[in-house]
């Protein structure tokens, strides 16, 4: 215990053990966090991760014992072999992606700790490594008790560092592993070197010819620069493409595939952030468009001419609203339209018999003329509803009683013992207009609504 006391307080200085310890444990961090990215891929898709994760995480280590060894005391004069000391460089890269590779490949078996003991055990190949391509005129005498517990504690603190970066659950298991890294690469440097004696050694011809400290400590600054940006930037990465796919995941969840536009939940959540954003001066109609004898269309023509009808009206809907106007696939044969601004309804009409003017030109399809007829429902906001789901439902409600007039309806709902308004648009130069008034103690029970007055108007 003396010579590990010594090891770390005497034979080290403070500045050499504070910047080691600021590259392992940056490093070491940067290393835990890519392998976790890895995991949360298949392997067969995350190769290069894993390479680069063991890049980072080798160069971390080799950095991290260069820049104690650069402040280890020792009375004689000393080098550093370019060859064994590059080639300790190549073994803890090689041994920490092995390792990676074990825990990524293991799920949740023992093949974690197991990665974990093949990088503790890395750890120690690369300082031995390093080690003997340090150049002293000396023999190095090992103490065999030392050598076996640095190589015990790597294998098992490495062990415990895999285990508690993927078995342990919460937000600190992380910050555990990274700590357990740094502990496992000091405790196999320190206690190695506790047991080591330099015998200096006349009968050795020290030439000093090999890589002088002065040129150690720009490699190694150099590589703890190359640690940093490398983890940092594939993080930074990662965390981009993250973002990006989630946002790519929730345009797939919230549009509609055959046509592009956005779907019922996407509509859903328009309308609440339209809600949210309103002021005392706001004002927006809600309309649904449904497709009289879709159904039919499909039965008679196939699928495929439904595919191409709905695609052409979504177009068509979109080309004759305005910029700002918002549309929406709500259904298997209903479309959804947000108007901001409007107001009043003859304005909204006014929109719809362009929309309705465009659509009922027929659809060619294989050779045969295709009729469209749309039924609609509409609300405004904020007379009609000022929460989401009342106005959603209001709208449906005013759909529904559409559908159970003449084709070409658009019915607007009104509240309770009021006037509901049902306008028939169509293409040609005439509009019908039909007026009925009708209690109604629910909105959902606009079934009660009758017909009072019929009224008929030249344009």
């Amino acid at each position: 215990m003396d010579a590990l006391i010594s090891c770390l307080v005497v034979e080290h200085t403070r500045r050499s053990l504070a910047a080691a310890l600021i590259i392992a444990f940056v490093g070491s961090y940067l290393a835990i966090s890519l392998v976790g990215r890895v995991r949360s891929l298949p392997l067969v898709h995350s190769w290069l991760w894993l390479l680069l994760a063991g890049i980072v995480g080798g160069m971390t280590i080799w950095c991290t014992h260069f820049a104690a060894m650069l402040g280890y005391r020792l009375d004689q004069p000393h080098t550093y072999d370019p060859v064994l000391t590059f080639l300790s460089l190549g073994a803890a890269i090689a041994t920490t992606t092995l390792g990676m590779l074990i825990v990524c490949s293991g799920g949740k078996t023992l093949l974690v700790e197991a990665g974990g003991a093949v990088f503790g055990l890395g750890i120690a190949l690369m300082h031995f490594i390093g080690m003997a391509g340090f150049d002293v005129p000396g023999r190095f005498v090992w103490s065999a008790d030392y050598v076996v517990a640095s190589l015990v504690l790597g294998a098992v603190i490495g062990v415990a560092s895999s285990s508690a970066a993927n078995r342990i659950p919460g937000r600190w298991n992380q910050a555990l592993a990274t700590a357990l890294v740094v502990l496992a690469i000091f405790a196999v440097h320190m206690v190695s070197l506790a047991g080591l004696t330099v015998v200096p050694d006349g009968t050795i011809h020290f030439q000093g010819d090999g890589l002088q400290p002065q040129t150690m400590t720009f490699f190694a600054a150099q590589a703890a620069g190359m640690v940093i940006v490398l983890g940092l930037g594939l993080l930074m990465l990662d965390a981009k493409n993250r973002k990006i796919v989630s946002s790519q995941l929730h345009r797939a969840s919230a549009h509609d595939a055959l046509t592009g536009l956005p779907n019922r939940r996407a509509l859903i959540e328009e309308l609440q952030r339209m809600l949210e954003e309103s002021r005392s001066d706001t004002s927006f109609a809600v309309g649904f468009l449904d497709i009289k004898g879709f159904k039919e269309i499909n039965v008679v023509h196939g699928n495929a001419a439904g595919d191409f009808i709905l695609g052409i009206i979504a177009q068509k809907i979109v080309g004759v609203l305005p910029g700002d106007a918002f549309v929406a696939r709500a259904g298997n044969d209903e479309f959804a339209v947000l108007l901001r601004g409007y107001r009043h309804r003859q304005d909204v009409l006014k929109v719809c018999r362009r929309v309705m003017s465009e659509i009922a030109q027929p659809l060619e399809w294989q050779g045969k003329r295709i009729e469209i007829i749309l039924h609609g429902g509409c609300a405004l906001y904020p007379g009609d509803g000022r929460i989401a789901d009342e106005l959603v439902a209001r709208v449906d409600a005013a759909l529904q009683r559409a559908k159970r007039g003449k084709a070409g309806t658009l019915a607007f709902f009104k509240g309770v013992d009021t006037m509901h308004q049902v306008a028939k648009v169509t293409a040609g130069r005439r509009v019908s207009m039909v007026f009925t008034f009708a209690t109604v103690p629910n909105f959902r029970n606009t079934d009660l609504v009758k017909q009072q007055n019929v009224w008929e108007e030249e344009e």
